[in-house]
């Protein structure tokens, strides 16, 4: 999960607008927080057909799944999906803009859209990673001793699931950092907006 920042500079626009004696218009406001809401609907969209895919592989995998560790771990995975998707609906919903109001009425929406995606983002580790890590640690413990009770110690097929737990775990990290850029991309935002404001 990741979302970029609008990178309009509303700093910019509204003390430019200043100092010809105007202010920022709502219609400009309204602009900025249609293009959040844009980019928040996508972004969950791509989600949702994630899950969408992931939850009925992993009920196919559960089902073919030749031992219970399988199963299980095929069963977590699942549970981990829905959690995620409601998690991601419960923090990062797109809300619909306002669509009337004063200048200062749709800045103060908008700054609470920003700072409500600035936190799913900065907790994006509790709530959209660390829920695959007990489903993903059972299929790799599962498939560990599956080839022992079977006789079928190859040491090709334990390397195979140890690059597969590098992998994920780089994976895991590579998202995390990423979050953590965006939020701290909108961090910078609501910062300038809050000190325009206060001035």
């Amino acid at each position: 999960m990741t979302n970029e920042a609008p990178r309009d500079d509303i700093k910019r626009l509204w003390r430019e607008q200043e100092t010809e004696g105007t202010t920022v218009s709502p219609e400009e406001i309204r602009m900025k927080a249609n293009k959040l809401y844009r980019r928040i609907r996508y972004r969950n969209l791509r989600e949702y057909i994630g899950a969408g895919i992931v939850v009925p592989a992993f009920a196919f995998f559960a089902w073919k799944a030749p031992s219970w560790v399988g199963r299980t771990g095929s069963a977590l995975m699942i549970v981990a999906a829905l959690f995620v998707v409601w998690q991601l609906h419960r923090r990062g919903a797109a809300r619909t803009p306002l669509q009337s109001g004063s200048a200062m009425d749709l800045l103060d929406f908008y700054l609470g859209e920003l700072r409500r995606q600035r936190d799913a983002l900065k907790s994006v580790w509790r709530w959209y990673l660390a829920p695959f890590i007990p489903g993903m640690v059972t299929l790799s413990v599962g498939f560990y001793f599956q080839d022992h009770a079977t006789g079928r110690t190859i040491e090709s097929h334990h390397q195979f699931i140890v690059l597969c737990s590098v992998s994920m775990a780089l994976l895991f990290v590579i998202v995390w950092l990423l979050n953590a850029v965006a939020a701290a991309r909108l961090q910078r935002q609501i910062d300038a907006i809050e000190k325009v404001r206060s001035e």
